[in-house]
């Protein structure tokens, strides 16, 4: 874990009748991964803050952490297997002692996306990966008229790591 990560930012999502595209953006680089429906609709109402009346899933996972004393410093969208990425939550937690304990879970990126939101830590992405992703651009999706109709996804404050 000691190669640099570089920042990324979910700028837009568009959903379709089979799956989500999630276009992420990098100081070098635009790049789209394509989610299930279901987790596109979970990551639209965690960004826009839409809730719901009963928790969901990720909504159970973030109680789960803080009750067990654990925050979500990061995640890293750290690799690509045979088409798939690959992500990690980065957990902390102070111990007794006072030290900071990390603990790294693989994910699947579309929850590390929703937690992101619902929780507002920031996402990277490793070299590996943005060396072997295609850079586009919504435009290559969309007609230029037609961005407009597009919701607009609010700036999260989560381009900096928390201290």
């Amino acid at each position: 874990m000691n190669q640099p990560f570089i920042p990324i930012t979910i700028k837009s999502c568009m959903e379709g009748t089979s799956c989500t595209a999630v276009f992420l953006e990098s100081p070098s680089k635009s790049f789209t991964i394509f989610i299930g429906s279901p987790e596109g609709e979970a990551l639209n109402r965690a960004v826009l803050n839409e809730p719901l009346p009963r928790p969901m899933t990720h909504d159970l996972v973030g109680s789960l952490l803080m009750g067990f004393g654990k925050s979500i410093k990061k995640a890293i969208v750290n690799q690509i297997v045979e088409g798939a990425f690959c992500a990690i939550l980065i957990l902390e937690r102070v111990g007794s002692d006072g030290l900071r304990n990390e603990v790294h879970l693989d994910c699947r990126p579309s929850d590390a996306f929703v937690l992101s939101a619902l929780h507002q830590f920031p996402l990277f992405a490793s070299q590996e990966v943005l060396d072997e992703v295609v850079d586009v651009k919504i435009e290559d999706f969309i007609p230029e008229e037609n961005l407009t109709d597009l919701p607009k996804f609010p700036e999260l404050d989560i381009d900096e790591e928390k201290e």
